[in-house]
């Protein structure tokens, strides 16, 4: 496969009546069907007047009609930029004005959300669960010669700098990731993915579309995952046997609680990735003690076409290895000495020693690798240097070439000129029986520099002092770590699965 615009298409002529994907009402579609609806959508785009290489705004929700759109985008030879559709007036007017896109594909019911100043814009109404079948015009589809472009994606990121730009994807990296895949995953084309996770995300994307796509394996297809709808899809996951889950540690824990609260199990064989967020070890032993399956570790960011590195999916789990290793790479890496946010671009980057904490960074000459960002010199001149993307990750190689995945630079606190790594103390506080959140940064200190301020989120019904917090992270971490300031909420500021600490500083700042 040298691009994209065949996924489907290969398995729906070797195996065309098998399942492509699974729907939540219990029916299926085969990999001909999809094969044909994508063809129809195709040809409707180009009678649409899509061009080669002429970028598209996806907003769908998790359906068919993503998978079927998304593809015929890039059957037409056009570049997709799936959009968040939960997303303000504001937020996709700003879209609109940075990619400088014409064509848009909208759910019929989020067309009253579009802003009125998107004039000369052309819509493309997509009707929910409207399944399209005929072909329009489909001798003079069928004999283009379409040229790809060498971008088949612009996903939108914050990065390493938390200000928002584009990440040009390219289908030699997607296809060298999912080529990386394959010989990790056992009897791939076997298996049933999940497909809960946003696709309008990278994760989602790779690993809930194309990955099970090019596999040649079956998609069970739900909604996004929210509190809500969690339980008709753990109900889901156990009805359709899905036995490959990639999910987020939050998602993780959700599952966690819905199978203990209804006697519910998982097949023991089912393979648990996690990616999107550092995975705690609280989270990991709460799903293990719950199902008896050890959740995989992964790694991966939106520039790196998601996946970088996963635990073993095959060998035993290692549970003396702690959650933060995530395996070794599939491409090059280099640590480098840590920077800070807003250190000189210019400056060299001196590359550490294995066991050393640093920048974890990696070789924009892998395929999978962007070499650069839409819409911010600025940050390109932080993030690539000499051929290297810095991922704004802290971590360590160790001997044998396992990544170990920390922090974040921008969340390291500073405490006397001494590093700490609020992760540390989080994962510490979210062992405490009374704590269902946890979340650390540094505020100003006259001092010291910056001292530890903690957030936390008591589960239902509970209460505990500050001084017992203060006297538990005592008990397990230096006196440097323990928090000076303790703060109690109701909830914590979220942005996607994270908490928003970008929020939580400008808190401070005010």
């Amino acid at each position: 496969m040298k691009d994209l615009s065949t996924l489907v298409k290969v398995v729906a002529k070797k195996k065309p009546d098998k399942t492509a994907v699974l729907l939540p009402n219990g029916s299926s579609i085969s990999y001909s069907a999809l094969n044909r609806a994508i063809d129809a959508a195709t040809s409707s785009l180009i009678e649409f007047g899509l061009r080669e290489e002429e970028p598209v705004v996806i907003l769908l929700p998790n359906s068919l009609q993503f998978i079927i759109q998304a593809l015929a985008v890039i059957r037409a030879g056009g570049i997709i930029i799936p959009i968040n559709p939960s997303f303000g007036l504001e937020e996709l007017g700003r879209i609109a004005h940075f990619a400088g896109v014409q064509r848009w594909i909208v759910w019929r019911p989020l067309i009253a959300q579009l802003p009125l100043k998107l004039n000369g814009i052309s819509i493309l109404h997509i009707i929910p669960d409207h399944f399209l079948f005929q072909l329009s015009n489909q001798a003079r589809y069928l004999l283009m010669n379409v040229h790809y472009s060498e971008t088949v994606a612009l996903m939108l990121t914050t990065g390493t700098t938390g200000s928002p730009k584009a990440s040009p994807l390219t289908h030699a990296g997607f296809l060298y990731v999912l080529e990386k895949t394959q010989g990790l995953i056992p009897d791939v084309d076997k298996r049933v993915f999940s497909a809960f996770l946003p696709m309008f995300h990278v994760f989602g994307f790779t690993f809930n579309l194309l990955a099970p796509l090019y596999f040649g394996a079956t998609i069970a297809l739900s909604e996004s995952f929210t509190p809500t709808k969690a339980p008709a899809i753990v109900n889901q996951l156990i009805e359709q046997k899905v036995d490959l889950i990639t999910a987020v540690p939050t998602i993780y824990q959700v599952i966690t609680q819905i199978l203990i609260r209804n006697n519910l199990r998982l097949a023991s064989d089912v393979i648990c990735i996690n990616g999107g967020d550092y995975l705690s070890p609280k989270i990991f032993d709460l799903f293990y003690q719950a199902t008896g399956i050890c959740i995989r570790p992964g790694y991966g960011l939106t520039e790196t076409h998601s996946l970088v590195s996963v635990r073993s999916l095959i060998e035993p789990y290692d549970e003396r290895v702690p959650t933060a290793c995530v395996g070794q790479p599939i491409v090059q890496t280099k640590v480098i000495a840590l920077r800070e946010p807003q250190a000189d671009p210019r400056t060299k980057w001196r590359k550490l020693p294995p066991g050393q904490d640093g920048e974890i960074c990696f070789s924009t000459q892998e395929p999978n690798i962007i070499s650069r960002y839409l819409g911010s010199e600025e940050d390109n001149a932080y993030c690539f240097q000499n051929g290297w993307f810095a991922t704004g990750d802290i971590g360590r190689l160790d001997d044998e070439g396992n990544l170990y995945v920390i922090d974040r630079v921008k969340d390291i606190i500073i405490i006397g000129g001494a590093n700490v790594y609020p992760r540390e103390i989080e994962d510490v506080l979210l062992r405490h029986p009374q704590v269902a959140q946890a979340a650390c940064i540094g505020v100003p200190d006259p001092e010291r520099g910056e001292r530890i301020r903690a957030y936390l989120v008591l589960k239902p019904g509970e209460s505990v002092k500050p001084q017992e917090i203060r006297a538990f992270v005592r008990a397990h971490l230096s006196s440097l770590k323990v928090p000076s300031e303790i703060e109690f909420r109701q909830s914590l500021p979220m942005i996607g699965v994270k908490v928003n600490k970008t929020l939580l500083r400008k808190e401070v700042q005010k």
